[in-house]
């Protein structure tokens, strides 16, 4: 309630709105009771209204609007008749002034001219148009408004003094105070709609940095979570890494531990099951993604070692077979040579004539040649 207080009715939009109400009010009907005080006909009644108070009517209808849901709701297409009002009187004003040139007429010109730049900036600045047209770029949008707004409280006080001047009449004087009371009110509401719109944008660019910054601290956050995962992440496979080490070492030493005897009764054994168990090892390893890259090169250096040591072995056997095959052709060599000595030294020389007339005849036999039958 405090609040409500302190703001002035020209700061408050809706009172504002209600006193340009009565006002136009006020204005139209005065204007027309004058008209008829005057003994005028009703033809110049009526062409009273369409040059003097049309402009009223027509903004009586604005305001109006504004009060009901579907004037809230199409506001900004409402605006557009507001500068086609001043647009028309702008243009009406410069007619004018090549029809009549005095002081009054500039006034007047500059006064409308200066109200139509002011509504066409400022309503159309919250549209598409403000965008489409680039209107931010346009050298008049560089004024600010509160100059608009003393500007045109100026001129139009100065405007007053000139009517007030040249007008003889009671009438003429209330009208011409009205008029530049009503130009003032007006252009205070466009003045509340404009600083309403600033005020709106820096809203605006205040939600935005303030989401900004929090996306940017939950970013922050996301990234800190995932380091913190990962470095625990790497601990774990640093203690797997470590605790597979051992075990390969504890392999190894057993390994090393073995007789040679037992490790020459299971060579061929050791190679297959070596090859086979190294070779799953190596595959349910990879396939384990906790487990880092230094325990792969433990294995496989491991089982290159083991299998070095084993085709050694395996290669002393082979020289040690053939160095047993070539003792026994030796001997074999030697017994057949013992073999015929001593039957050189049993057989005489009668059994070997013996031995030999048989096969001296064979051998005449069979080097005698056939006879054909034709030689018969």
């Amino acid at each position: 309630m405090k609040k409500d207080k302190d703001v002035f009715w020209y700061d408050d939009g809706r009172k504002l709105t209600n006193v340009i109400i009565g006002l136009i009010v006020l204005i139209i009907i005065l204007s027309q009771s004058f008209a008829i005080k005057n003994n005028l006909s009703m033809m110049d009644i009526l062409s009273n209204v369409v040059n003097h108070n049309t402009i009223y009517l027509l903004m009586l209808m604005y305001f109006l609007a504004l009060k009901t849901s579907m004037g809230k709701k199409y506001f900004n297409y409402i605006n557009c008749l507001v500068v086609l009002i001043y647009f028309i009187m702008a243009i009406t004003s410069l007619l004018s002034v090549f029809h009549v040139f005095s002081l009054n007429s500039i006034l007047a010109l500059a006064l409308n001219f200066l109200l139509f730049i002011y509504v066409f900036h400022v309503f159309f600045k919250d549209t598409r148009v403000w965008d489409d047209f680039k209107l931010y770029k346009s050298p008049f949008n560089e004024l600010s408004n509160d100059w608009y707004f003393s500007t045109i409280v100026v001129i139009s006080v100065v405007l007053l003094a000139v009517n007030l001047i040249l007008t003889t009449t009671l009438d003429g004087t209330f009208l011409a105070i009205l008029d530049a009371f009503y130009i003032v009110m007006f252009a205070r509401y466009v003045n509340l709609y404009e600083t309403y719109l600033e005020d709106k944008k820096e809203l605006v660019k205040i939600d935005d940095s303030e989401v900004s910054d929090s996306s940017l601290e939950k970013v922050e956050e996301d990234k800190d979570d995932e380091i913190n995962k990962m470095i625990d992440e790497v601990k774990d496979e640093n203690d797997v890494a470590s605790s597979d080490t051992e075990k390969v070492e504890d392999v190894s030493d057993s390994d090393l531990e073995k007789t040679d005897e037992e490790e020459d009764e299971e060579i061929d054994k050791d190679e297959s099951d070596t090859s086979s168990s190294g070779a799953e090892k190596v595959e349910d390893k990879t396939e384990d993604d906790d487990v880092g890259f230094s325990f792969y090169n433990l294995i496989d250096e491991a089982y290159n070692e083991h299998m070095d040591d084993l085709e050694n072995k395996a290669n002393e056997v082979l020289d040690t077979e053939i160095v047993i095959d070539e003792t026994v052709m030796v001997s074999e060599e030697k017994v057949d040579e013992d073999k015929t000595a001593a039957l050189d030294e049993l057989v005489t020389d009668d059994v070997k004539e013996k031995v030999e007339t048989p096969k001296k005849e064979s051998t005449k036999k069979r080097g005698r040649p056939r006879k054909k039958k034709g030689d018969e």
